[in-house]
């Protein structure tokens, strides 16, 4: 007779979800931080749009290096995309839950964060490019992992023989090989993985001989992303320069290190080459390095869509306003662009649909209210401008000063315009303008060549064409010719055509009067300063009727503008003010 055999034991039942939860609470918290970040900025955008992760805190080189280190941390709680976070809290819950469990709480949290760091900043070093995900902390609980496993198994050696731990090996060095080809971010998830396994390394067990070189090692590559490395990183050093050049506009400079694109095309430096060009009138060179701005982000369709407004191709100019407004609907400086290509044709009704466009999606922008200030005066709508940036003033004095005094000065209340110029938040080559254009309106030469003469040219908006008229109302009209074209003559400019044409007329030059007056007013048939100096060539000629027609309902405008002192006595007579 056999003793009876025990029965089988029962298998114990897997654990639940709830009960893996609350068995990893460290990795839970972690995980439902990302779910939450992913959320919010899901509900702020999208989180496949640079924009949006940038928004969130995303990696990026430039701005890392710009001062913004946090970004370190907060990427590896962003993730790009719902399948990007799906699959990272899926698959690297199997990994962490276990690991937690083996290190405890605190050191597991230790691991996660500090090979998320690692990850970060080995990402920073190694590419340029927006990055996001947990996956640098998920690689460096990896790395741990094996550790761990090669401590049970006493060797490397036996570590390889373990057919699952040969598995997980070969995957990760795959995974690893595999990353730059399909999109994934190998510098993360290898800074994590060699983080993850040296700290595990020095905690088990927990000896000061082992964690410091560890903590210092990684202190060290943390440091190291926070700059740029030189010799490593001289193209990103060069292109940081560049940028600050054209930041303080220093447009010899920026060309002179551009200079290489003569006998090597590269869209990088081209990018800011044609910038440099265009302010400093040379578009036509810009222009030819057109192609050479190929892509379609946003920064390069802007760059293009300038260059060609600039040159004068107003279409092709707003072709390309179009596809970069297909990409980013809401982008300020195209629409203001396009509202500026529409004006200068004529083609009012598109602009004011347009500008009404831009105020329903941001209604109280103090950019869209001015856009609208500056389309209304430069249709001549100029009591209305003047209330709109009014109105603005309340919102954005800062904004809203400098239009408000030219409004005012346009419309011929020139005390107004003095106490508003006193008053107003100006800084000093503003309030030097502004108090230059003031007193040409009045006839004042001397006083406003005192004013101009603080003003760089090439440093403020219409400063060029304000001191040659200056130039022409003190008999200087070879200084105006000089001034008009001089940096940053881009596109032949109304005012300056009709300036150029008077000091023709001056000089008995009909011929060219007559043409500038064509240029003035083409393709846009209202403007003010052409059918100015159409008056003046039409009683030249004897017969002013027609002229004076034209300018109908617009001649209070034009007895306030700056070309009226220069215009010749009969002309003023014609035109006086009020």
């Amino acid at each position: 007779m056999t003793p009876e055999e025990p029965p089988p034991p029962t298998p114990l039942p897997a654990p639940s979800w709830p009960q893996r939860l609350r068995a990893a609470p460290v990795s839970t918290f972690l995980f439902a931080c990302c779910i939450v970040v992913f959320v919010i900025a899901e509900r702020s955008g999208s989180t496949k749009d640079v924009a949006t992760l940038l928004r969130f805190g995303a990696d990026s080189r430039d701005l890392v290096w710009k001062g913004e280190w946090w970004r370190l941390f907060t990427a590896m709680f962003l993730h790009i995309g719902v399948v990007h976070l799906v699959w990272n809290l899926w698959a690297g819950f199997s990994w962490t839950a276990p690991f937690e469990r083996a290190m405890g709480p605190l050191r597991f949290a230790a691991i996660y964060l500090l090979s998320g760091l690692a990850g970060s900043a080995l990402s920073i070093i190694g590419h340029d490019a927006v990055s996001a995900g947990a996956s640098g902390a998920l690689f460096g609980v990896m790395g741990g992992v094996l550790v761990i496993q090669r401590l049970v198994l006493g060797s490397w050696a036996a570590l390889w023989k373990d057919p699952g731990q040969r598995r997980n090996l070969l995957m990760l060095v795959v995974w690893l090989a595999i990353g730059p080809f399909v999109g994934f971010d190998s510098f993360a998830h290898g800074g994590g993985m060699l983080a993850g396994a040296a700290l595990t390394w020095a905690m088990l067990p927990l000896r000061a001989a082992k964690l410091v070189p560890a903590v210092l090692g990684l202190l060290l590559l943390i440091g190291a992303s926070l700059h740029p490395i030189p010799g490593l990183h001289d193209e990103w050093i060069r292109r940081s320069e560049l940028g600050s050049l054209l930041t303080k506009r220093d447009w010899p400079q920026v060309l002179e290190r551009t200079a290489s694109l003569a006998t090597q095309p590269d869209p990088e430096l081209a990018f800011y080459r044609a910038q440099a060009l265009v302010f400093s009138g040379r578009v036509d060179e810009a222009v030819v390095l057109l192609p050479q701005l190929s892509g379609e982000r946003v920064q390069t369709i802007r760059l293009r869509a300038l260059v060609l407004y600039t040159a004068g191709q107003d279409a092709r100019a707003l072709d390309e306003a179009e596809r970069g407004l297909a990409l980013d609907p809401n982008d300020a400086y195209l629409r203001s662009l396009r509202v500026s290509a529409w004006v200068l044709t004529g083609d009012v009704e598109k602009a004011d649909a347009e500008v009404e466009r831009l105020l329903k999606l941001t209604p109280d922008a103090p950019d869209a209210i001015a856009m609208h200030g500056e389309t209304l005066a430069a249709t001549h709508r100029l009591e209305d401008a003047l209330a709109v940036v009014t109105t603005l003033s309340a919102k954005a004095p800062e904004r809203a000063a400098t239009p408000r005094v030219r409004f005012l000065i346009s419309l011929g209340r020139l005390d107004e315009a003095r106490e508003a110029l006193r008053a107003g938040p100006f800084d000093d080559a503003e309030r030097a303008i502004l108090t230059c254009w003031l007193e040409a309106v009045r006839g004042d030469f001397e006083a406003a060549a005192l004013a101009c003469d603080a003003v760089d040219v090439g440093h403020v908006e219409w400063a060029r064409e304000l001191k040659a008229a200056v130039a022409a109302g003190q008999e200087d009209c070879e200084t105006a010719r000089t001034l008009l074209a001089m940096p940053p003559a881009r596109r032949s400019s109304r005012f300056g055509d009709a300036l150029l044409g008077l000091c023709a007329l001056r000089e008995g030059d009909l011929g060219e009067a007559e043409r500038r007056a064509d240029a003035s007013l083409a393709p846009y048939a209202k403007s003010v300063d052409g059918l100015m100096l159409r008056l003046a060539i039409a009683q030249v000629n004897g017969d002013d009727a027609a002229a004076l027609t034209s300018l109908r309902g617009l001649e209070h405008e034009a007895a306030y503008s700056l070309l009226w002192p220069l215009l010749p006595e009969q002309a003023k007579q014609a035109l006086p003010r009020e």
